[in-house]
């Protein structure tokens, strides 16, 4: 099932994509949930991070479809993105927020399924990404995007590629999530997301740029983690 949320406020509009996205259902039988909105203000106000694809009209009322869009990326990276639009040039600022595609009105139903094929093969895998609960909401952010977690008493600060984040809750429960991703404990205040070690030795290793010590306890275990992922041999 395929999430889809149509934001435009053209009736008539919204309704040749929801055909569209029928007719594409009975031809290859991708199933989706269809959302609609017709303000970016109402979009904004109820998103959820699980959506996986969004058409956006760019000229919206009150807020445009770009800004919703600016403020869509702050608490989803993964979501695809298509802007609808009557001006090429408006569509082009589009890439500034990662957008997959646009579509420029009015479209035919067999341009817009081979947009729409090309945008469902380059899905993000839902799987593969962890939401944060953030004091401003949910934010859903790629696993790979993440670079080391930080245990700060009761809360969690997670280094991420797109700034750091806060949540409240504890290493171990992230860690049970995030093991399955290549993420591994090298002491009790640090998750470390192993695709982004440059360098391991046997007491400390170099992530970024920055230098980790080893903890006594959980060396064996993590040492073991990180030549299974790594490969090669650690170095004294």
């Amino acid at each position: 099932m395929v999430s889809v949320s149509i934001v435009e406020d053209d009736l008539n509009y919204a309704d040749v994509l929801k055909r569209y996205l029928a007719r594409y259902r009975e031809e290859f039988g991708t199933q989706f949930q269809i959302s609609h909105y017709t303000t970016g203000a109402d979009f904004l106000e109820h998103y959820t991070p699980d959506t996986d694809l969004v058409f956006m009209d760019i000229e919206l009322p009150g807020i445009n479809g770009m800004d919703t869009a600016i403020s869509l990326r702050k608490v989803d990276q993964l979501v695809a993105l298509v802007f609808i639009t009557n001006l090429t040039q408006y569509a082009i600022q589009g890439y500034s927020v990662d957008a997959e595609d646009y579509i420029i009105k009015p479209v035919t139903y067999a341009h817009f399924a081979i947009k729409l094929e090309r945008v469902l093969q380059r899905l993000p895998d839902r799987h593969a990404a962890y939401m944060i609960h953030t004091n401003e909401g949910l934010v859903r952010v790629a696993c790979d995007r993440i670079y080391y977690v930080e245990s700060l008493r009761h809360k969690l600060l997670f280094h991420t590629a797109d700034g750091d984040l806060f949540m409240w809750g504890t290493l171990s429960e992230v860690e049970a999530d995030l093991r399955q991703y290549g993420f591994s404990r090298p002491s009790k205040s640090f998750l470390v997301n192993m695709r982004h070690i440059q360098t391991c030795r046997s007491s400390s290793f170099l992530l970024r740029g920055q230098e980790f010590s080893i903890g006594r306890s959980r060396k064996a275990a993590f040492l073991s983690d990180v030549t299974a992922y790594l490969g090669g041999t650690l170095h004294d």
